[in-house]
């Protein structure tokens, strides 16, 4: 059986791309080797170690568990999109102030698992810094 290519029409981190890709091929793998977008990073390529992370309409995936073709006309964000005028994310620069180490394989998932759940709550209560917690 021929490999049959297929148009996927992807929007990553504002950008939107027209790419030929394979149905079976990951998001993951689209992102990385087709787009070169190589900070969503390949761990365990089962969803156990979330090093894949990225956000899809604010919601966290594994890419590697998810067929590219099938996240067309969706909003895909990954580290790269974190970034904020060419300047680090507030959440970035937080945990590089905060100097957290982790190995550096799954601190750019970190970084965007935390923003999408940051983003999921909506609340008008003011956040506090852990200094002024009880």
């Amino acid at each position: 059986m021929e490999n049959e290519n297929r148009a996927v029409s992807l929007s990553v981190n504002g950008t939107h791309y027209e790419v030929l890709l394979e149905p079976r091929v990951s998001l993951l793998d689209a992102l990385r080797e087709t787009l070169h977008l190589t900070g969503t990073k390949k761990g365990c390529n089962q969803g156990a170690c979330g090093a894949c992370t990225v956000l899809v309409n604010g919601t966290r995936i594994n890419a590697c568990l998810a067929l590219a073709i099938q996240y067309q006309d969706v909003e895909i964000i990954t580290i790269e999109g974190l970034r904020e005028n060419h300047h680090l994310h507030p959440l970035q620069q937080a945990l590089s102030n905060s100097m957290v180490f982790s190995v550096g394989i799954v601190l750019p998932a970190r970084s965007v698992q935390l923003s999408g759940w940051c983003k999921s709550f909506k609340t008008t209560s003011r956040v506090r810094s852990p200094k002024t917690l009880p």
